[in-house]
């Protein structure tokens, strides 16, 4: 590769000499192409460097990356800031994630040890404004053709939250005045270049983990709760093991066992055979787990509350003590613009630092942008999911994110306006900063990415067997049947496959549609991905009523026609789908006696 020769001969005259295990290698030739090494930190234990644009990284001692969780290779790390500045260090690594790990690129974790790859010394390494940290994150992003959509909107979310100051993240609205002052409360990221014993890997995202410094928790405090994983135990269908409680440490379970994150199980409670008043870290546990039953009954409490007759603003007061409106406020309008499809049921992040109000920040939105976990195919702007119709309000459907639309409609206008009004949330600023990103991994690295990893699906087209066709629509998904191989299908007739829905063109039998998943993707689809989210948004938050997406070529609504004086008025929905008793302010579709539907907007 021309950039390698290029460095190579570069060696001859370098500086600095690199350590012998890295010559003559790929990694080698891209740090001389670069500058080479001005600065080894190898023999510090602190280290503290400003957010490289893109980072250098060549993993080595092991023949292959981490292909399980459970992996605990013993390797080295080189990390080259492209500005320098070098390390060499031991890692035990693994790999991480859960849908992820279903792709041939995974996820790295890595543990960085001054020992003998023991992990008790360890050094301490920040980035730019982020908390001190001995183990990082390095993301695939195998779905995503930027390899990096989610660590830009983690960007996009710190400018949204900016401008509320001192009051920006949870531990601060909290009150804690201990926490570390760089505690963010989700993950940050940036491009690394990443090399397997000096030969190109693949393009990846260095990425801060969820650790409790970095949520300005205290591991030691029982009233410092996080939990991570299936958050949807609102509606009467509590599991323990869906969800990890990450803070605090020391838990044990019912039966007496220690907790272990990696397999959850009940808490202790004081009801326990197990349970010794006077040991603390059972007295903890009964806390813990009380405070996190409370907030599973925090659903049928707020029902029953508001249908005692209570008054909305008595209403708003119990809510508020329960959960943080102003987080999941810029929490719902950050998910509604990105389509952070996945935010609401797995990959939301619940804290609290009182064991009574709960706080909520965003984790792994690599679905943003109309990515798909699967990564057969990106969505539309004008769908949440292809299980959802298109032209739908997003609506986090669970637990307290349903109480913010209902109750706080008014604050979230307000809240999109002020964020659209200072130019926060405009396709512009969002532009940029999937811009900056696609910039900063550089044309050279994607073209490197490509070549290693043919088999993405964002760089082919897909290949439909001649018997079927894709119905270019999602709409009506749920009613459809899967594809059964033992079915005879006449033409006209549709299936589902691949999260797609196709039509026969022809009788067949046994004949899959898809032969190949791909489809095309680049920064002109974004763009448009972008612009006509906003034309959505606007709508849908009452910014701009006079863009109305329905009119466009495509929209699912028909002409409007003007309902007969006589004609009565039968049912009211709002955009949702949710029925009303009356039209409200915003958006109404409006079905008449005569049959016919009218889309009504009231200031």
């Amino acid at each position: 590769m021309k950039h390698i020769l290029i460095a190579a001969a570069l060696l001859l005259s370098a500086a600095v000499m690199l350590p012998a295990a890295a010559q003559d290698a790929e990694f080698t030739a891209a740090i001389e192409a670069r500058g080479g090494i001005t600065n080894d930190l190898s023999d510090s234990k602190k280290i503290a460097l400003d957010e490289p644009s893109r980072a250098y990284v060549n993993i080595s001692g092991i023949s292959d990356m981490p292909q399980a969780k459970t992996d605990e290779l013993h390797a080295w790390l080189e990390f080259f800031d492209g500005r320098g500045n070098y390390f060499k260090k031991r890692i035990i690594a693994g790999a991480q994630g859960n849908s992820s790990l279903l792709h041939p690129k995974k996820n790295i974790k890595i543990d960085i040890c001054e020992d003998e790859w023991v992990g008790d010394k360890t050094t301490d390494i920040t980035f730019g404004s982020w908390v001190k940290q001995d183990a990082f994150h390095l993301k695939a992003y195998f779905t995503d053709y930027f390899r990096g959509m989610g660590a830009v909107c983690y960007k996009i979310f710190d400018d949204v939250i900016a401008d509320r100051g001192d009051m920006a993240h949870p531990w601060q609205r909290a009150g804690v005045t201990d926490a570390d002052p760089a505690a963010l409360c989700h993950p940050e990221g940036f491009p690394a270049a990443v090399y397997l014993n000096g030969q190109f890997y693949g393009v990846y995202s260095w990425q801060l983990k969820k650790h409790r410094k970095n949520m300005g928790q205290d591991k030691n405090n029982p009233l410092h709760i996080h939990l991570d994983g299936q958050i949807f135990f609102f509606y009467n269908n509590f599991n323990w093991a869906d969800f990890e409680v990450r803070n605090p440490k020391t838990l044990y379970c019912q039966d007496g066992s220690k907790y272990d994150g990696d397999n959850p199980s009940e808490l202790m409670g004081a009801d326990s055979p197990a349970y010794d008043p006077s040991n603390a870290d059972h007295v903890n546990s009964a806390s813990v787990k009380e405070a996190i039953l409370a907030l599973s009954r925090c659903n049928t409490e707020l029902n029953t509350l508001r249908a005692s007759g209570m008054s909305p603003d008595d209403f708003r007061r119990e809510f508020e003590r329960r959960f943080d409106v102003q987080g999941l406020i810029d929490y719902t309008i950050f998910s509604s613009v990105v389509n952070n499809a996945d935010g609401w049921f797995k990959n939301w992040q619940f804290i609290t630092y009182d064991g009574v109000k709960w706080f909520i920040e965003p984790y792994d939105l690599d679905m943003s942008f109309g990515n798909q976990w699967f990564g057969y195919y990106t969505m539309p702007a004008e769908y949440i999911t292809y299980d959802t119709p298109g032209y739908r309000r997003f609506i986090i459907p669970s637990g307290p994110a349903e109480y913010i639309h209902s109750h706080y409609a008014d604050e979230l206008d307000r809240r999109y306006a002020e964020l659209r009004d200072a130019g926060v949330l405009t396709p512009e600023a969002v532009k940029a900063r999937v811009r900056d990103w696609y910039d900063r991994v550089g044309q050279e690295y994607y073209d490197l990415e490509y070549a290693r990893w043919p088999q993405s699906y964002c760089i082919r087209d897909m290949v439909v067997d001649d018997a079927w066709e894709w119905a270019g629509t999602w709409d009506n998904y749920s009613n459809i049947p899967d594809w059964d191989g033992g079915k005879t299908y006449i033409a006209g007739k549709q299936c589902r496959a691949g999260y797609m829905i196709f039509t026969a063109t022809r009788q067949c039998k046994n004949r899959y549609p898809i032969i190949t998943h791909g489809y095309r993707d680049g920064i002109d689809r974004i763009n448009s991905w972008i612009d006509r989210r906003f034309d959505l948004q606007d709508f849908y938050w009452n910014y701009d009523l006079s863009k109305d997406p329905f009119a466009e070529p495509g929209g699912i609504a028909p002409a409007i026609v003007p309902a007969d004086a006589d004609a009565s008025v039968v049912a009211v929905h709002n955009l949702a789908g949710v029925r009303l008793t009356a039209p409200s302010r915003g958006f109404n579709i409006i079905t008449y006696s005569d049959g016919r539907v009218e889309r009504v907007i009231l200031p």
